[in-house]
């Protein structure tokens, strides 16, 4: 379903309308035939001469008995909606380059096929009904008929090939038919000799959870219930990044082997396999039964959290500013410690003068940090965190990393921190809705709790809906806190979603505007921060000749 436009959209659509276009007439709108009436007829007569095997046939007719026998669905597919699915197979095969329906051609189009031939009983669950009709479709798909198909070596050519060697001694045709028939005759008592792939078993031990960018070993174990020369393919979707997973094998009966893929996903979230392709050679080499099974396995890529090189030093700072290094520094909180007595070097805006007049000595107050603060980390992933920022100086952005990877990057460093100085983390992350939301007291690892929670998160291309966010937020709790908006500095987005939505922001939390932005070259650097030092150094110097003449340190003559 297509979304509403915008007001200003509509307001063009029917100005559009009003000055005389006609939706009907495609060639003034620019719209150019790319194929004739002809050409539509000869494909239509090409997807009629694709082949329906009688086990897909049956397939398409159990699928259709199964919705009539769901207990969600009042009104199931009929024959005639079978038979609709069946064209479609046949189409998209011939889409396809293929002159034959497979099980995974009904697999695909079964729910757009069917889907508005369901009808929901009154009571399901109500809203959603189309999306809840197809998902019953899917579930009584189930995995298909099993499909054996025939591969043959290298070595049937070549035997092909040596039979030329008995053409130049007897050049007649009758020598040529004879190889042919010996060949397709050794071939053919090669395929029967060779075990059925359903002699076996498979089992797969799931990878588990890697960052992204590390290995992962994904594991399969085979088992053989009479001797097999087998050729295994452990398949995977290919952001997986499957590598080494073609293996070969011989197994005697009772035997079992454990097979290892190593995989290097590619992006995050849930990669899966993709199927385990089984070939069983028969004992000449010739020819193979092969067969692809649906062995299920999934590896969660989280992000790679590639700041928590940062971390020790970060730590370091926060423990200095606890009061817990060698030599304790005050001064650097907000939140009332103790009273001691002054020594050299103590900020005097920290004497106690009330309690020094009551003492023999002069008194300053400590301050400590505060603890059990509240962080709220807003992650916008709208169109604008599709964006690409350089990873190195000089680099092309279009070859960094997306900018919604750096921003959480920083939220996962910014959460190791604040956990460590025994604040509470709160997670939100949305563009026009929320897609994550969490809050994390009390764990030992908030890292990991965070990258659980942006596994899945990918850029969407739709404006950011401050609104609803600002909304997530104060849903968290009235309490202040400290709310950090990781989002691109981007001027439209920023003036027209979230800056009529500060200030409720800010009424009840304090807010901190994070962006990410490509690193500069060192000479870009070096210049901006030499211009910034003559700025300062002029502003002083023109307020030491107001006064008197000084000497500026650093400044230069």
């Amino acid at each position: 379903m297509l979304p509403v436009p915008p007001r200003e959209d509509e307001v063009t659509i029917l100005s559009r309308h009003a000055a005389g276009f006609d939706p009907r007439d495609v060639a003034a709108a620019g719209v150019s035939a790319v194929a004739t009436g002809a050409d539509i007829e000869a494909g239509q007569a090409a997807v009629k001469r694709v082949q329906v095997a009688p086990e897909v046939a049956a397939y398409i007719v159990d699928v259709a008995r199964a919705t009539r026998q769901s207990p969600s669905l009042s009104l199931g597919v009929s024959p005639r909606g079978a038979t609709a699915l069946l064209r479609a197979a046949r189409a998209w095969a011939w889409l396809s380059g293929r002159d034959f329906v497979t099980p995974d051609d009904v697999k695909a189009l079964a729910q757009a096929a069917l889907v508005h031939r369901l009808g929901l009983r009154p009571e399901a669950e109500p809203g959603g009904r189309r999306r809840r009709a197809g998902a019953a479709v899917g579930h009584r798909l189930g995995p298909g008929p099993a499909v054996v198909l025939v591969a043959i070596s290298g070595r049937v050519p070549l035997l092909l090939l040596l039979g030329l060697v008995g053409v130049v001694l007897r050049p007649e045709a009758s020598t040529v038919l004879l190889w042919l028939l010996g060949v397709i005759v050794l071939v053919g008592i090669d395929l029967a000799v060779a075990p059925a792939p359903g002699t076996i078993r498979l089992t797969r031990r799931a990878p588990g959870t890697v960052r992204l960018g590390d290995p992962a070993t994904g594991g399969l174990l085979v088992e053989a219930t009479r001797g097999v020369h087998l050729q295994v393919r452990d398949a995977w979707q290919p952001s997986a990044g499957a590598s080494d997973n073609r293996h070969r094998l011989r197994l005697r009966g009772g035997d079992s082997r454990a097979l290892s893929t190593v995989l290097l996903p590619r992006r995050r979230g849930d990669l899966r396999a993709a199927g385990v392709t089984v070939r069983s050679w028969g004992p000449l080499g010739f020819a193979a039964r092969q067969r692809t099974y649906d062995v299920p396995g999934t590896v969660r890529a989280l992000p790679p959290f590639e700041s928590r090189k940062h971390l020790p030093s970060r730590l370091a700072r926060l423990r200095d500013l606890d009061g817990r290094a060698a030599v304790r520094v005050r001064g650097q909180g907000t939140e009332f410690d103790s009273l001691r007595e002054y020594v050299r070097g103590d900020d005097v805006r920290s004497i106690d003068w009330r309690a020094s007049a009551r003492t023999a000595h002069v008194v300053v107050r400590t301050w400590q940090p505060e603890r059990d603060r509240r962080v709220v980390l807003v992650l916008d992933t709208s169109r604008t965190s599709a964006g690409r920022v350089a990873r190195t100086p000089g680099e092309d952005a279009a070859d960094g990393m997306p900018r919604l990877d750096a921003a959480m990057d920083a939220a996962l460093l910014l959460g190791a921190l604040a956990s460590r100085a025994g604040d509470r983390i709160d997670f939100l992350a949305g563009d026009r809705r929320v897609r994550a939301r969490q809050r994390i007291h009390g764990v030992r690892d908030v890292a990991a709790r965070l990258q659980e929670q942006m596994a899945d998160l990918d850029p969407v291309l739709v404006e950011a809906d401050w609104d609803a966010l600002a909304g997530a937020v104060q849903g968290f709790g009235r309490q202040r806190a400290l709310v950090v908006l990781l989002t691109a500095l981007e001027p439209s987005a920023i003036a027209d979603g979230l800056l009529p939505v500060l200030p409720a922001l800010t009424r009840h939390h304090r807010v901190v505007l994070a962006s990410v932005r490509d690193p500069e070259p060192g000479p870009a650097r070096r210049r901006r921060q030499h211009r910034a030092a003559h700025r300062r150094c002029g502003v002083r110097r023109r307020r030491g000749r107001a006064r008197a003449w000084t000497v500026v340190p650093g400044c230069g003559r």
